[in-house]
């Protein structure tokens, strides 16, 4: 989707599409900077981050069970 938002805008940037042209190349410039910035991060990074920081959280929870042990519930006396 990223990249078919790329080629659409992608004939704004040298100023061909008519009138106003000029005022559309620097939110399209923008735009495109946008999508190939957010994209490879989106992609790469966020799942990279990710399997880095759920085997600490998966041992941290391990520490605590082996620390405290599940208390039992008393039941009330009636």
């Amino acid at each position: 989707m990223a990249l078919a938002t790329v080629f659409t805008v992608l004939p704004m940037v040298p100023g061909v599409t008519g009138e106003g042209g000029l005022m559309a190349r620097p939110p399209a410039l923008a735009l495109i900077g946008g999508l190939i910035t957010s994209t490879p991060l989106t992609l790469l990074l966020a799942p990279t981050l990710y399997a880095m920081v759920e085997p600490c959280k998966e041992r941290r929870r391990a520490e605590r069970r082996v620390r405290r042990p599940r208390q039992t519930r008393r039941r009330r006396s009636r």
